[in-house]
């Protein structure tokens, strides 16, 4: 399971844009890009310190980019402590959260979402650590946790992944016929936006199928 594309494609940007321009125009891209939450992160961060938390988290991305994972959890952590409520630390508790999870580490990288869930006062970002923890659930075979996770927020956007999301869980807990639904309107979706529905595609018919059989 890698629900983390979001930060791989956005560390193939940093690589881009670092050589080319320096540190300071990728941290205001990856802001305004939205890659991590978006707008309201961006507001927020025009009231940073932003000389030594842009400096921070530079380096963050830059051990990350380079794969010194602990380098990477040591700044990350240090930036949360001292920065607290900024855009930044919320940055770096989602990539905490990715380190730890590719690291095995399933508690670290669930405590850190929910911390972040708890703190963040930005609906969007919120909303990713969210749909990312009920994913680390699902992944422990924990279906109804990770529904009841994503239950209680009620502005999450229907997004693609989102939607297959609700379908997995579905699926794992025997309700095929919604499941079956779920896939179907991720695919609209992706065909709406131009994305690859291969994935999908297996999964759907996996359900179908299933639900065959059980005829």
């Amino acid at each position: 399971m890698n629900d983390y594309t979001t930060e791989d494609e956005a560390l193939d940007r940093i690589r881009q844009l670092w050589g080319q321009y320096g540190k300071f125009v990728v941290i205001l891209s990856i802001l305004v890009a939205g890659s991590f939450g978006g707008r309201n992160l961006w507001m927020s961060y025009k009231h940073d310190s932003a000389e030594n938390s842009s400096l921070n988290y530079s380096q963050l991305l830059l051990a990350v980019d380079q794969k010194r994972f602990e380098d990477a959890f040591e700044i990350g952590s240090e930036i949360i402590k001292t920065d607290t409520q900024s855009s930044y630390a919320e940055l770096s508790s989602l990539f905490l959260a990715k380190i730890s999870f590719e690291k095995g580490d399933y508690d670290v990288a669930k405590n850190t979402l929910i911390a972040l869930i708890e703190s963040s006062s930005d609906l969007n970002t919120g909303n990713v650590a969210r749909e990312r923890l009920a994913r680390i659930l699902l992944s422990e075979g924990k279906a109804d946790d990770s529904q009841k996770v994503l239950e209680k927020s009620s502005s999450m956007d229907l997004t693609n992944h989102l939607l297959e999301l609700q379908g997995d869980i579905m699926k794992a807990r025997g309700d095929l016929k919604s499941a079956l639904s779920l896939y179907q309107k991720a695919i609209a979706k992706n065909v709406l936006t131009g994305q690859d529905s291969n994935n999908l595609s297996l999964k759907l018919n996996d359900i179908k199928n299933n639900l065959v059989r059980t005829k």
